[in-house]
Formats: structure tokens, C-alpha cells, sequence
């Protein structure tokens, strides 16, 4: 886990990731197992963050990654 430092054996001093919050939210939008490329998208831009906020523009490059994700697994 790269967001833990491991002190000991026994435990592990973990930081909370920003990332595991904006999946959360984007998970709880979406509400199922599947969403269109472009729902998806569109919920993105809309999720601020303690780095940047709302509205969020994708780069063409992340929106074609996007797309190539969905088409690799059936939408």
C-alpha cells in the first residue's frame, strides 16, 4: 500500500487517499456495475477536490482512455 508507511510487523500508519473519496462519490452517482463513457465523463467533471475545483475539463487524451476502457469491456 503505498499510502502506509510500515512501522512494524504488527501495524501500519496508513494516510487516507484523496482518490478513495472521488471513486466513493463517483460510485454512489453511478449506482450500478456499469455507466456509459460518457456518463461517466460527465460526472468527473462535475467532483471537486481539495486540488481542483468544479467544473473539472478533461483532456482529450483522458476522455479517449475513457473510451477505450469502455470499449475493451463490452461498452
Amino acid at each position: 500500500r503505498t499510502n502506509c508507511l510500515e512501522s512494524s510487523g504488527v501495524y501500519a500508519m496508513c494516510c487516507r487517499s484523496a482518490c478513495e473519496d472521488l471513486m466513493g462519490q463517483l460510485e454512489t452517482s453511478i449506482g450500478g456495475a456499469m455507466a456509459d463513457a460518457a456518463v461517466i465523463a460527465e460526472l468527473i467533471t462535475k467532483l471537486p477536490s481539495a486540488t481542483v475545483s468544479a467544473p473539472r475539463e478533461l483532456s482529450n487524451e483522458l476522455y479517449e482512455r475513457l473510451n477505450h476502457v469502455a470499449a475493451s469491456n463490452g461498452g
